[in-house]
């Protein structure tokens, strides 16, 4: 019931924020990072909706705001893609940019956020 979909959005953001800002390492590959804001996706009108910001994260310094709907990552469409292809698009290289469009209000814009370590 209710009660179930709240859950599935929590979990939802969580990996989000988890997945997708973490910072982690491997032998194969340098330091990944992410975007530092907790995003849920709304199915309904096929956007990420920025939950919230912490001070002194990449999405922060870059002025994502709550309520900001992310539409389109490096120019790809989120619509329909799933948890696991939305974070591979947020993470990489730590100290390089990921470019979202984002809905505002009725605006459209292109904000660019440098990816960093999760603290």
């Amino acid at each position: 019931g209710q009660d179930r979909r709240a859950v599935r959005r929590w979990a939802v953001s969580l990996t989000v924020v988890v997945a997708g800002c973490g910072a982690s390492a491997s032998p194969a590959g340098p330091w990944t990072g992410g975007i530092g804001a907790m995003l849920r996706y709304s199915k309904s009108r096929g956007t990420l909706i920025v939950d919230s910001v912490p001070r002194g994260t990449p999405a922060a310094r870059a002025q994502l705001e709550r309520g900001d709907r992310i539409t389109e990552i490096e120019g790809e469409t989120v619509q329909g893609l799933d948890e696991a292809a939305i974070v591979g698009r947020l993470r990489g290289p730590v100290g390089t940019k990921v470019r979202l469009s984002v809905e505002r209000r009725s605006r459209t814009m292109q904000i660019e956020v440098e990816r960093a370590p999760y603290r």
